[in-house]
């Protein structure tokens, strides 16, 4: 957690980590494409900047911490939102998985970023349950095994937990994440039938002759 809430604080102290970590990793970059991507990283500090100064101020202000990363996920989610309207139905996992590994990885480091991670709908959004490569993780893989029959494969993952929250934490994501599988995408409503229109008919004959049409005076 911040210790300090000061703004003009928290913005040096950013730019200054961030310009000597920008100054390493340029020096270490292998192709124009790295290069290129830690430059429009660090065109972003500012945007940065303002957005942690604002969670910090929250914080002093007496904000609950589960509240202030609920709004964090919450902007991320529609930074992803955004993104995700100009991608494909088909390639939104792949867009989603790809986003859940670099956030993962710039959380934790390049170093813990392999895990495992199931999505939850076949759309690929909903509750995730991931495994992380971090060694001091409460939750590890003990062992895994794989099967096929058929055009179907089978994965048994065996894991083992350390930590009672992060048991009770793993098995209620498992539950949500299968639940979400379970659920059957609703179909797209059928497109409503033309309505068919009664022809126009003309009215019916009569079926007596009318009266003789009484003679004029004119006509005598």
């Amino acid at each position: 957690m911040l210790l300090s809430f000061d703004r003009e604080k928290i913005a040096s102290d950013i730019r200054a980590e961030a310009a000597k970590m920008f100054t390493e990793a340029i020096a270490n970059a292998d192709s124009p494409g790295d290069r290129q991507f830690l430059e429009a990283q660090y065109s972003m500090l500012d945007a940065s900047i303002i957005q942690l100064t604002v969670f910090a101020e929250m914080l002093g202000a007496g904000m609950k911490f589960t509240s202030v990363v609920k709004l964090m996920a919450a902007h991320c989610g529609t930074i992803l939102s955004t993104c995700m309207a100009q991608v494909q139905d088909d390639a939104r996992p792949v867009v989603m998985e790809l986003f859940l590994s670099q956030l993962h990885a710039a959380v934790e480091g390049p170093h813990y970023g392999s895990r495992i991670s199931v999505a939850g709908t076949p759309g690929g959004a909903g509750m995730t349950f991931l495994v992380s490569g971090d060694p001091n993780s409460a939750v590890r893989i003990k062992s895994f095994s794989s099967s096929t029959r058929g055009e179907k494969s089978t994965i048994r993952i065996e894991l083992e937990c350390s930590d009672l929250w992060e048991l009770g934490f793993t098995l209620r994501a498992l539950v949500e994440t299968q639940k979400s599988q379970r659920e059957k995408i609703a179909p797209p409503p059928k497109p409503e039938k033309p309505k068919r229109q009664q022809p126009l008919a003309l009215p019916a004959p009569q079926r007596a002759l009318p009266a003789p049409a009484a003679i004029s005076s004119e006509e005598e």
